[in-house]
């Protein structure tokens, strides 16, 4: 009994199901997420901190100093107090940014959405999560662009 093979076509893509031009997308994006951007120290950074739509696409955090640049959650009310006691300071070990985060959180944002944000913009997550979104959307953008 002998078993026939379909005839292997050469000009066929390999990225051709859905499920392979996902997984080259993954792939991609995670090649991203590894090369980060520096500052003028040479700092690795992954967030661009000029760009904040890119680590603030919420507008949760409002800039209240610099040197370091020091964030309250947008909402808080004005004389809240900004210690240990009723928050917690999360602090970017790169650039030393930092950002209040209240045990309460502040209205309209819970306590943990402005954790998950305080991390996500002190670069204390995973780098799949840190991409910036314009990669994202261009690999999606590329993904319509791959063979059939």
């Amino acid at each position: 009994m002998s078993m026939s093979r379909a005839p292997i076509d050469p000009g066929a893509s390999v990225l051709s199901s859905l499920p392979m031009r996902l997984m080259a997308l993954a792939i991609a994006l995670m090649g991203a997420g590894c090369a980060g951007t520096k500052d003028s120290h040479g700092n690795v950074l992954v967030i661009d901190r000029k760009d904040v739509r890119s680590w603030d696409p919420s507008n949760a955090w409002q800039k209240t100093s610099s040197d370091p640049d020091t964030y309250i959650p947008n909402g808080l009310k004005k004389g809240t107090p900004v210690d240990e006691a009723h928050g917690q300071w999360i602090v970017d070990p790169q650039d030393h940014s930092r950002f209040y985060v209240p045990h309460k959180g502040s209205d309209p944002y819970q306590h943990d959405y402005l954790m998950r944000q305080a991390e996500i913009a002190t670069n204390d997550m995973p780098k799949m999560v840190l991409i910036p979104l314009s990669i994202v959307f261009g690999m999606l953008e590329g993904l319509g662009q791959l063979p059939y």
